[in-house]
């Protein structure tokens, strides 16, 4: 199933405005996807996943008026979602093969000569009674042998095509309810308009398919014989299916327009119900200028009874330390998700949130290790990281780093990170980075601004009220949480001793 909904996603995707497989995957686009999804269509979700996957702004945000009319009008709203869940099923998901690979069709020319041709049988059944002779009964009984291995090559066409020129059928029928409601009329793409009389046209074109597949399922043994046996004696089927073939190749542009008006209406309908079950959300305000980033009460959408938080970076960035469960991670990836969201759907979770679309996004959270290809969690984690320093002198970026560089030394470690954090912070581009180093906060002064999450130790318990603070630490909690933990009172106490004299 998930191999299907990325289907238009590869076909459509172009690698300088794609989001990194890294990058989606640390902010779980997949849940993403799972939260934001009210698609009526399959077609819709595979848009909608390609929207979310891309690092570039989409045509949502110019549409708002068509959402504001679903929000306003559920009955109509309703109706929409209705002509849209014609193509529901999964096997929708094979439409857009149909314009993303070539199609096996025959030459205009042969499609014609088949035309004339297929008719032969009855001219030689004429000269049997016209000018009775054995030659014409052998050349029919030719004729027909022919058309009985042109037949049948044409059932393995039908076979090739079984998922997705069906529900080809079905998206041409949705178009046609959808291109005359005036308040869609402006979804239609550039160029020539998707106009009603032509997705009649094609749709009768390709019936075919689907009473193939009807015959081969619904009819009885006797009326299925019989027109197979006339679809032999005249080549009706095989003519049939190769001129459909041959006007899908023709159309494969007009019918990737068609996919994408669909699609698009599908997830303007979706956001509009998306947004009213939101506890808070925003239209994003975009700035003009790379390195400004402002949020009021941003949260995340997955996270169930998510604490909001605010923020503004205007030149610099931000450096978040805290101890472990504090929320430093989750809070990264909030910052990523809203971009995304922003980018794709033009909806901030969020009170207010502010950035500029111009800025790439790349993340360096999840690492693991690959062992198959000589490569450790350090040499994985060094690989990505340096990926960014390349990215980033290229064009402004939004960085989301986690803990960098924890596997290996202390001292190594504040060194490299450092050196690195100061050069992702320059080029206009924005940094939040998690960590567990506090020296990094005097080191990375002049161009992080430090903020921190804490928590409440208690005797028996922790009490984490994940808000972001503005400022340094110079203490942390964590031998005191072993202590609540249970460890033995001697190794708490023989820590807390060694730390003490770490920091006198």
């Amino acid at each position: 199933m998930n191999d299907r909904i990325a289907l238009y996603h590869a076909y459509a995707r172009r690698e300088s405005d794609v989001l990194p497989g890294g990058t989606a995957a640390d902010l779980d686009l997949d849940g993403l996807l799972c939260r934001v999804d009210r698609t009526s269509s399959f077609v819709g979700k595979q848009y909608l996943y390609h929207l979310l996957h891309r690092d570039a702004r989409s045509e949502v945000g110019r549409h708002e008026e068509v959402v504001r009319a679903f929000q306003a009008d559920p009955a109509w709203r309703a109706d929409v979602r209705r002509s849209l869940a014609r193509t529901r099923q999964a096997d929708a998901g094979y439409i857009c093969s149909l314009f993303s690979s070539d199609i096996g069709a025959l030459s205009p020319r042969w499609v014609d000569a088949v035309g004339v041709c297929r008719f032969l049988p009855l001219c030689w059944l004429a000269l049997m009674f016209l000018a009775p002779h054995v030659a014409w009964l052998y050349l029919l009984a030719l004729n027909l042998a022919v058309h009985f291995v042109l037949h049948y090559q044409s059932k393995k066409k039908i076979y090739e095509y079984y998922h997705s020129i069906p529900q080809t059928r079905q998206l041409l029928r949705q178009a046609e309810e959808l291109v005359g409601e005036e308040r869609l009329a402006r979804l239609q793409q550039t160029g020539a308009p998707v106009r009603a009389d032509k997705l009649r046209a094609i749709r009768k074109q390709l019936r075919v398919f689907s009473l193939g597949v009807k015959l081969d399922g619904d009819f009885a043994i006797l009326a299925y014989t019989l027109v197979e046996l006339v679809n032999i004696f005249l080549l009706a089927e095989y003519y049939a299916v190769h001129r459909s073939l041959l006007c899908l190749r023709r159309e494969k542009a007009w019918l990737e327009d068609v996919f994408r008006l669909v699609g698009l209406t599908d997830v303007l309908c979706s956001l509009s119900l998306l947004r009213e079950e939101l506890p808070c959300w925003c239209v994003p305000s975009w700035l003009p200028v790379p390195g400004t980033l402002q949020a009021e009460d941003v949260y995340h959408p997955l996270v169930e009874n998510a604490v909001p938080n605010s923020f503004s970076l205007s030149g610099r960035s931000a450096l978040i330390t805290g101890s472990n469960m504090c929320g430093k991670t989750c809070f990264i990836r909030t910052i990523g998700v809203n971009v995304v969201a922003a980018k794709a759907l033009n909806t901030c979770f969020a009170h207010a949130f502010a950035c500029c679309p111009d800025v790439r996004l790349l993340s360096s959270i999840q690492h693991t290790d690959r062992l198959a290809e000589g490569r450790s969690l350090f040499l994985q984690e060094a690989l990505d990281i340096r990926y960014m320093l390349e990215e980033s002198v290229r064009h402004p970026c939004l960085l989301l780093v986690d803990e960098p560089f924890g596997g290996t030394n202390s001292t190594e470690r504040i060194a490299i990170c450092t050196a690195v954090l100061e050069r992702l912070a320059q080029n206009n581009n924005t940094v939040f980075v998690t960590t567990h180093d506090w020296e990094l906060q005097q080191a990375l002064e002049s161009c992080y601004d430090c903020y921190h999450f804490s928590e409440q130790v208690g005797e028996q318990d922790l009490a984490f009220d994940y808000r972001l603070r503005k400022g340094k630490v110079t203490q942390g909690n964590a031998v005191r949480i072993l202590g609540v933990y249970g460890y033995p009172p001697e190794v708490v106490e023989k820590a807390q001793r060694m730390v003490g004299r770490g920091n006198g």
